[in-house]
């Protein structure tokens, strides 16, 4: 399915499209570097692996599942220099 990353100052945001597919069908694991979805039901199976432009604090992710669109705020982290 069509999947978009961009950035917000402080976030990365994902958007995905996930047709047919109910919310309690969408499982979501992040790490610093990328995002994995997986969505399954009896007729549908998605599986994809997001390598995100950035490092994102996984601990921070705030999901939102609307008209069969996942949106992801992933907190970026503060690279120190």
């Amino acid at each position: 399915p069509p999947i978009d990353v961009f950035e917000e100052e402080n976030y990365l945001v994902v958007l995905a499209e996930l047709p047919g597919i109910d919310e309690k069908d969408v499982k979501v694991k992040t790490d610093e570097n990328s995002v994995t979805i997986t969505a399954e039901n009896k007729a549908k199976k998605y599986s994809n692996i997001v390598r995100l432009p950035t490092r994102i604090n996984r601990n921070t992710t705030d999901l939102t599942y609307r008209n069969n669109i996942l949106q992801l705020r992933l907190k970026k982290l503060c690279e120190k220099t």
